[in-house]
């Protein structure tokens, strides 16, 4: 992904101020890779809310049939039920979304083992995960995990073709924080002339942020890139083996 190239859905994201780089991130993660993967399938999303929705992906547009699974009723389920304990039978799904949701899990592996044995064989997962991003309650924050977790952790599980990009780098995490601390400034009233100067001022640094992000010179540094929002990770069950 090159974040220079911005999709359409996401340009008024970046002009709003109460809207962050990471939220921009899984959006632009969801809408690169759900056109491929949704259309006519049964999905799965694991965490997901029916109203409300946060950002602008919708699963509900592309896919066939979206079955949404949550622990919190307010969320609007199709199944109210435990991500550790999915009430499906095996092999049931095509896709599975885990968006936002792991770091809200004391321990991610029992889903991760949920979610593959509700794949059918040569299903995909999709995941997004913050890293370097406030703690958020809903209705816990338990955990941040390095891609390095991630990679060892899914191919335990069984998952193949695992593949894990770091959503921004240095300049995003530094830019999300002054958005959210000038975000809480404007909502205190302590900040004149919002509409004039700061949010102009925040949409040059959203999207300054995500060219110096793309730079191979910022991803390859040993400090500016090793820093990151999240990640988006895109993995597989592996195929049905054939008949003998």
């Amino acid at each position: 992904m090159s974040p220079l190239t911005i999709p359409p859905a996401l340009q008024a994201p970046l002009d709003d101020i109460s809207s962050s780089l990471r939220r921009f991130y899984v959006d632009e993660f969801q809408l690169r890779h759900a056109p491929a993967l949704l259309p006519g399938r049964a999905v799965l999303d694991v965490g997901g809310t029916r109203l409300h929705k946060r950002g602008v992906f919708n699963a509900d547009a592309l896919a066939g049939r979206v079955t949404y699974l949550n622990l919190l009723a307010d969320k609007a389920p199709h199944v109210l039920a435990d991500a550790a304990a999915l009430p499906f039978a095996p092999a049931l799904f095509d896709v599975v979304i885990c968006s936002e949701l792991m770091e809200h899990i004391p321990q991610p592996q029992p889903v991760l083992a949920e979610v593959f044995r509700a794949l059918r064989p040569g299903g995909t997962l999709l995941i997004n995960v913050p890293f370097l991003f406030r703690l958020h309650g809903d209705p816990y924050d338990f955990a941040r995990y390095t891609d390095t977790w991630w990679q060892m952790t899914l191919a335990r599980t069984g998952f193949t073709d695992i593949t894990i990009e770091r959503q921004g780098a240095f300049w995003s995490v530094l830019v999300d924080m002054l958005r959210e601390w000038l975000h809480q400034q404007h909502k205190q009233k302590r900040l004149r002339y919002t509409g004039r100067v700061l949010r102009p001022l925040m949409a040059r640094l959203k999207r300054r942020a995500l060219h110096q992000d793309s730079q191979p010179q910022v991803r390859q540094h040993p400090i500016f890139g090793s820093y990151t929002t999240g990640f988006g990770i895109l993995c597989r069950k592996p195929p049905a083996p054939p008949p003998d």
